[in-house]
């Protein structure tokens, strides 16, 4: 009997700054976060590369709006993600799966690299 077992994190722990077309992304030792025009995502676990540079993590989604953010409106709607990626040398590539979304939204970042976000306020 055979038994598919996935690959165990051997990479130390991701951590630094990565930027791309209007999106940044930091990863600390216990987690990051993603910026994104009109979002804030929380990643809420470690990044920890396989022996190929792949990785898996969960977090948060929290889209906003245009216009002023007024105190007490509404409470912020969170949305459950899952991210799945792969580090090469500075590239990034990283796939957001947000749930009740069929679609992943992909990225492609690079170390150390400059985003310019333009917030949907």
């Amino acid at each position: 009997m055979m038994i598919a077992v996935a690959a165990a994190p051997v990479g130390p722990i991701l951590t630094g700054e990565w930027g791309g077309f209007q999106a940044r992304l930091r990863l600390t030792e216990s987690g990051g976060s993603l910026e994104l025009d009109c979002a804030s995502v929380s990643i809420d676990s470690t990044v920890r590369p396989d022996a190929e540079g792949k990785f898996i993590a969960k977090g948060r989604f929290q889209a906003f709006a245009p216009g002023p953010d007024r105190s007490g409106d509404t409470a912020p709607v969170f949305t459950k993600a899952v991210f799945d990626g792969q580090i090469e040398g500075k590239n990034l590539r990283l796939r957001m799966h947000l749930a009740g979304n069929k679609t992943p939204q992909d990225f492609a970042l690079m170390r150390d690299r400059k985003a310019k976000i333009i917030r949907c306020f």
